[in-house]
């Protein structure tokens, strides 16, 4: 405001300058013209001339002239120069006239304006001064009042905004006045309030659903476990039957049990790897694997549960067999087992060509399954992958199942880093193809089926299986608490030509260690007293270097997390319950210095 009045203040003066300098130079053009009567009538020319000279230097003109009653000029000062030669001036002129009435000349003079000028701008540069002072000083003022009444509260409430934002919901929202920012500090703090309030009952929900989880995996496992035993039961009790003394009618019987059971096991095995994968629990476990042994290996476990029948399978050979990789075999076994279930399944008659080749892209390898089957209508082809999803949903459907298999496929597949592919023509057949990360094994390594811990001390059976055959009853330690699954493997044992020692749990196994040498030992898992991992950490622990015990685990704990703890704590291979005589001969071929059973 005070800057308003000093520019008001100037102007008012500027204007009073100039109305000042017109009534001087008016005045002076009246005198002048007055004063110049009698010598212009008189034609006294330097009377003239002398007045003008005076009337200049007296009253700081300019320039002064005297003109007659025709405009001719008679007199003037400075003599020389003329009224155009002057800048910045301003030009006054009054009549000459004899008793007001009979004009006889004019009286013409020069003030200059440079002075009112240059006292304009000074007062103009006044103006400006203060006024730009004055914005200045307001400007500070109302930084300051707005820093004190609105930044420094807002930046206040940021704070608490960012503090906020990190999870400190402990502390209230300061509030102070009751302007606007106050009533944003009230709304932050219900805010607050609002998110401690979700996030504690979040907290709580989270705990919940751990605990669920934590007891659906409890489940999952005493589940997998509960029906794996009597599975195990039945498995071997049905490989203990002599196929010589049965009738062809209970021959078929025991066939259709034996496929029942298979197929139930590898439900059961569907059921527990989608839960894995849905809780994202399953692990990547890297080893040495030969892709021809691994698709054998496939093959062979497949035609355990589904009958071949008078189709032909062709493994194509490749540059790449022959060589070793370093990758998850556990997880190609089951995605390739699954392939090949359905191949087998859905052909007759016909041929399935199981190839493994480099991919295009680098560092990519491809399991190929072709078959001659039944192959997939076009319209189904995007429904394959879908979960509970079946080709055939009629009632009389010839093909049973759950619909998981190529599911579990596509989403292990793609937990490796992978991909998978199907392409089909109905009644043609079907081609499914996966393509995988692989490294490539150092030549150094040798190929492992199953387990990667594989010592130089193990090796030293294989080197020996030449020399003793099954008759030489050798000895093995069989850890099993189950009564069912003692008598049945402890027969299965028998009549491969070992004698074999029960321990009903860890501690008597123990102890039997301690006193007796086994060509083996057959650990189960869950036991009372003492588990087999406790078990195999104390046998560990005590037995000789040079002297190295095979332990084989036989349980029906067989989720991936038991496995790699098994072989993590010394165990050399790991067998799933259920087992048959088939998969008991070869692991102990594998593991003692028998060659052949």
């Amino acid at each position: 405001m005070a800057a308003l009045g000093i520019i008001y203040s100037e102007r008012k003066l500027t204007t009073l300058l100039l109305e000042e300098q017109k009534i001087r130079g008016s005045g002076l053009s009246k005198t002048a013209a007055s004063f110049a009567s009698e010598p212009l009538l008189s034609k006294d020319y330097p009377v003239l001339t002398t007045y003008a000279k005076t009337m200049v230097l007296e009253n700081e003109l300019e320039w002064m002239s005297i003109e007659n009653k025709d405009g001719v000029k008679v007199a003037s000062y400075p003599i020389n120069k003329g009224e155009t030669e002057f800048k910045e001036h301003e030009v006054f002129s009054f009549p000459i006239q004899i008793d007001n009435l009979h004009k006889i000349g004019k009286v013409r003079l020069i003030i200059s304006t440079q002075a009112a000028q240059e006292k304009i701008a000074q007062i103009t540069s006044r103006v400006i001064f203060y006024t730009t002072l004055a914005i200045i000083l307001f400007s500070i003022l109302l930084i300051i009042v707005l820093h004190f009444l609105i930044a420094k509260p807002v930046h206040k409430l940021a704070k608490e905004a960012i503090r906020l934002g990190e999870g400190q919901l402990n502390d209230p929202i300061p509030i102070k006045g009751n302007d606007e920012i106050a009533t944003l500090s009230i709304t932050l703090d219900k805010m607050r309030i609002g998110i401690l309030s979700i996030t504690d009952s979040l907290k709580d929900q989270y705990v919940e659903l751990e605990r669920l989880a934590l007891v659906k995996d409890e489940f999952l496992t005493n589940m997998s476990h509960e029906l794996k035993t009597p599975l195990n039961g039945i498995t071997a009790s049905l490989d203990l039957l002599e196929p010589d003394n049965l009738a062809e009618d209970q021959i078929e019987l025991i066939n259709t049990i034996r496929y029942s059971s298979k197929s139930l096991t590898s439900i059961l095995e569907a059921i527990i790897d989608f839960t894995l994968l849905q809780g994202k629990k399953l692990k990547i476990e890297e080893e040495v694997f030969n892709p021809k042994t691994l698709i054998q290996d496939s093959i062979d476990e497949a035609l355990e549960e589904i009958d071949l029948g008078q189709n032909n399978v062709i493994i194509e050979s490749s540059p790449e067999m022959a060589q070793d990789f370093i990758g998850d075999c556990h997880f190609l076994h089951k995605v390739l087992r699954r392939i090949l279930n359905n191949s087998f399944k859905f052909t007759e008659n016909g041929e399935i060509t199981v190839s493994f080749t480099e991919s295009e892209t680098q560092g990519h390898y491809t399991f190929r399954v072709t078959d001659t089957g039944t192959g997939i209508p076009r319209n189904k082809l995007p429904l394959i992958f879908n979960k509970f999803t079946q080709i055939d949903q009629s009632t009389t459907k010839k093909f049973a199942g759950v619909g998981m298999g190529l599911t579990l496929c596509k989403k292990m597949i793609e937990s490796l880093g992978g991909e998978i592919n199907v392409e089909s023509t109905e009644g043609e057949g079907t081609q499914v193809e996966f393509s995988i990360p692989l490294k490539l094994s150092p030549p150094s390594e040798s190929p492992v089926n199953s387990n990667p811990q594989m010592s130089s001390a193990q090796n030293t059976h294989s080197a020996e299986s030449q020399s003793v055959q099954p008759q030489d009853c050798l000895p093995v330690l069989l850890v099993e608490d189950n009564p069912v699954n003692q008598m049945v493997t402890m027969r299965l044992l028998e009549t491969l030509g070992f004698t074999v020692e029960l321990a009903e749990n860890g501690v008597e196994a123990v102890n039997s260690f301690k006193t007796t040498s086994f060509e083996a030992i057959l650990m189960d898992l869950s036991m009372p007293e003492m588990d087999g991992f406790e078990a195999t950490i104390q046998i560990r622990s005590i037995e000789d270097q040079e002297d190295h015990t095979p332990i084989i685990a036989v349980t029906a704990n067989t989720l991936d997390s038991d496995r790699q703890r098994c072989f993590e704590i010394g165990m050399d291979d790991f067998l799933g319950k259920p087992i048959n005589k088939k998969v008991l001969s070869n692991a102990l071929c594998k593991w003692t210095r028998v060659s052949q059973l």
